[in-house]
């Protein structure tokens, strides 16, 4: 399956797209998705993941958004992809108590 590839026109001082509008919620989205698709349901703390599988999102968040090159800082974007996963993973584990 062809995965989208959404491009970013302005990010932000923390890594944040903040352009196109578009881009900013298909970004939250797809790191849901992402987080869902790589996570096993063990893991309830963000902290706690590990590195490998905090690397295969970042990853998959590279093949599937373009980042400007001049204003691409690649520990900003990845630290602000991670920190949306992390609540990501977040929300999961509380809806997942909710519906047990």
């Amino acid at each position: 399956m062809r995965k989208n590839m959404h491009a970013m026109y302005k990010i932000g001082p923390h890594g944040e797209p903040l352009e196109p509008q578009s881009v900013i919620s298909a970004f939250s989205n797809q790191c849901s998705y992402i987080v869902k698709e790589h996570m096993p349901i063990t893991y309830l703390n963000w902290r706690k993941v590990s590195e490998y599988l905090k690397g295969a999102v970042w990853g998959d968040v590279k093949s599937r958004f373009k980042y400007l090159v001049d204003q691409y800082d690649e520990e900003l974007c990845k630290g602000h992809t991670l920190y949306i996963a992390g609540k990501a993973l977040q929300s999961c584990n509380q809806n997942s108590i909710r519906t047990t």
